[in-house]
Order: structure tokens, then sequence, then C-alpha cells
């Protein structure tokens, strides 16, 4: 009986493959292993990064949280003053209205930066007009 693969030879193998253009088999002459052992290497690290940390990393919204998150960022900007600024769409000046969007989504518990703030209202604003000429002007 031949002695086992250690783990880390194994994780070792799957990252290879994974983050390389390699084959199987230049992956296998690589590590001095076989096709299978190669395979699968790959699919019980895959499989153990999908059961293990594919939750703790990839969070995908309820919509609840979604609407509320919108809700927060659109009177942010009502109340700070900075719709017709933001709605114009200038580059520079609009950095500080970002900050305080992305400010109050934190305090609100969403984990936002300003460039994701900005990401969001810019998405908001290119439905809300696709939505205006969709409807002839009344969204």
């Amino acid at each position: 009986m031949r002695p086992a693969i250690p783990m880390v030879m194994r994780v070792a193998m799957a990252l290879w493959y994974l983050a390389s253009a390699n084959s199987y088999r230049e992956v296998a002459q690589q590590f001095g292993v076989g096709l299978a052992t190669v395979a699968d290497s790959v699919l019980e690290f895959s499989m153990a990064v999908e059961v293990h940390l594919y939750s703790r990393l990839v969070c995908c919204q309820r919509p609840m949280d979604q609407a509320e998150e919108v809700t927060i960022l659109l009177c942010t900007i009502r109340d700070r003053g900075h719709a017709l600024l933001l709605m114009v769409s200038m580059g520079l000046p609009n950095k500080r209205a970002y900050r305080a969007v992305a400010r109050a989504l934190q305090q609100a518990g969403f984990h936002r930066n300003e460039v994701q703030a900005c990401t969001k209202w810019k998405a908001l604003k290119r439905d809300f007009f696709a939505a205006m000429e969709a409807s002839g002007g009344h969204p």
C-alpha cells in the first residue's frame, strides 16, 4: 500500500492547476503523481472551498436589505442636499457626497465605501432614466 499524499501537497496541486494554464498531465508531472490524483485533489479542494468558505466570502443581499440600503442612500442624498450635484455627475466635487453616503450606509450596517456608493447611485440613476425613456417620460 502506498503512503497517503500529504494534504499540503494536495492543496498545492489544486492551487497550481487552478492558478495556471497547465493541464492535469502537466501538474501530475510537476508533482510526480498520477492524473487521477491531480483530478481528485482539484475536486476535493474545490468542494472544500465551496462548503467551508463560500458562505463566508460571498454575501447575497436579501431583497428587504437591498430596499433598505437604497432608501438610506436616497434619503442621505436628499437630506444633505447632494441631489442636484449628483444628478449632473461632475466627478471630483462628488467625492464628499459619496463619502457622506458611505458613512450613512456604514452606520446602518451596510459595509460600503465611497466607490461602492458611487456605483450604486449611478446604477439607480441609469435605471431611473431607462424607466423614464421606456414610459414616455413618466417613471
